[in-house]
């Protein structure tokens, strides 16, 4: 594994250490658990669109609402004398 150093005031030293203490693991799991969970949960690559999610159920010729048209919802040129 690679060494990572962070700065961090007293106060929250002293609290990750009782943190980890009581959950009977070493201060490095505790803050690998944490940085995992930093990563999983971020906004990126992973996003899905609620288009991307309901595509399947649209795009299909046979599917209710299917158009022809990729995601109406981003592309601005298909929204074109939509609406008032």
């Amino acid at each position: 594994m690679e060494t990572l150093s962070i700065k961090v005031s007293k106060n929250d030293k002293a609290r990750l250490h009782r943190l980890a203490s009581e959950r009977k693991i070493s201060l490095s799991a505790l803050l690998r658990e944490g940085l995992e969970h930093v990563v999983t949960h971020a906004p990126g690559e992973n996003e899905v669109s609620c288009y991307g999610l309901g595509a399947k159920y649209l795009e299909d010729d046979e599917c209710l609402g299917a158009s022809g048209h990729k995601d109406l919802s981003t592309n601005k040129a298909h929204l074109k004398g939509f609406g008032l």
